[in-house]
């Protein structure tokens, strides 16, 4: 028989707003636990939260240190809302001033994934202005 006796799987669930990751994280477990039924299975969910997400506002020093850092290299920042997941959640978390920046990446997240030797080298120059300032 190929059929297994139980199965093991992972899932994710994000969202900037805490109500629509309830939602979503609901309508999961519900998915999981329809689909068990209807196969005289059942499902037994475990949900753990492995990081919180966070805004961050215009008075984080963190924010305004590497946006100056960035006009002192030549760049131009530009601020954007990501729903992804870095030890930034975990720092902010505990109270650390924290942020992820880009810094020039490609493929992002794919076996492709590179950053050019400019790039590299404009993170560094931006990283060395943020330390100076």
């Amino acid at each position: 028989n190929v059929v297994p006796e139980w199965v093991e799987m992972d899932g994710e669930a994000r969202s900037r707003s805490e109500g629509k990751l309830e939602t979503q994280t609901a309508a999961m477990v519900q998915a999981l636990q329809d689909a068990a039924a209807r196969h005289g299975a059942q499902a037994d969910v475990k949900i753990t939260r492995n990081y919180n997400g966070f805004r961050v506002g215009q008075e984080s020093a963190v924010l305004r240190r590497l946006m100056a850092a960035a006009h002192a290299v030549g760049l131009l920042p530009r601020l954007e809302e990501s729903g992804g997941g870095s030890d930034v959640n975990i720092f902010r978390t505990h109270g650390i001033d924290a942020l992820a920046i880009s810094v020039g990446y490609e493929g992002v997240h794919t076996t492709g994934e590179y950053q050019s030797i400019g790039e590299l080298v404009k993170a560094a120059e931006m990283l060395l202005a943020a330390i100076t300032l």
